[in-house]
């Protein structure tokens, strides 16, 4: 195989003969172009979702990789793309913001890994008679799963207690103050309730790494 900057040199070219800029290109794989020019400027390895993408552009997957006549067997790209035991394909992304428009993969995806370990991971569920504060991301009766073991960052959807002996706690969006990172306030996306303010010391907080909606059907 060629070295980085030996493929980022023929990506280069393919570039320029088929598409009147490298944002075109980027465009047709459904990427931003920064992302793009990490694999044009060699710092990258185009992986397997984007070796599929580049072919079916008429991206002769042979030569950008060895510079050989010999074809490179399917087998052989697809190692290129993360397919763990447990996981799940990544059809495409999807924007966050008002409107925008969907990149969809089609059948070449990628692959996020999902660790079910069971002595890790632990599902709570939400209070059916006292859980609207979380609303309307989170309702009654919802499921999130929650990493025993890992630390929550600024940001994170936690699982929290404040009082061990009343056990006191709640399903809360973190928000750290950078300058004082002991404080932190414990915030509801229902804005009717306010903000719990606590030292983080007190707090005892698990992050949420997954949420399984409720269902009509699962009564049944």
């Amino acid at each position: 195989m060629l070295s980085k900057n030996e493929v980022a040199k023929k990506l280069r070219d393919f570039a320029e003969r088929n598409f009147r800029s490298n944002a075109e290109l980027a465009r047709q794989l459904g990427m931003k172009p920064q992302a793009l020019q990490s694999y044009l400027d060699g710092k990258s390895y185009p992986g397997g979702a984007i070796l599929g993408r580049l072919k079916a552009l008429g991206c002769d997957i042979s030569w950008l990789l060895s510079g050989g006549e010999h074809y490179i067997p399917l087998d052989e790209i697809e190692s290129y793309r993360e397919n763990p035991e447990n996981g799940f394909r990544v059809m495409g992304t999807v924007p966050a913001a008002r409107d925008g428009e969907i990149s969809e993969l089609e059948n070449i995806g990628e692959w996020e890994g999902f660790d079910f370990n069971r002595d890790r991971y632990v599902f709570f569920r939400v209070d059916k008679f006292n859980g609207e504060s979380m609303k309307p991301v989170l309702k009654p009766r919802d499921l999130v799963l929650i990493d025993l073991y890992s630390v929550p960052d600024d940001g994170d959807l936690v699982v929290c207690r404040w009082d061990s002996e009343s056990n006191f706690g709640a399903v809360k969006l973190l928000t750290v103050n950078q300058d004082e990172p002991d404080r932190i306030a414990l915030m509801s996306y229902n804005p009717s309730f306010p903000p719990i303010f606590k030292e983080r010391s007190r707090v005892l907080m698990y992050p949420v790494v997954a949420i399984k909606k409720f269902r009509r059907t699962d009564l049944y």
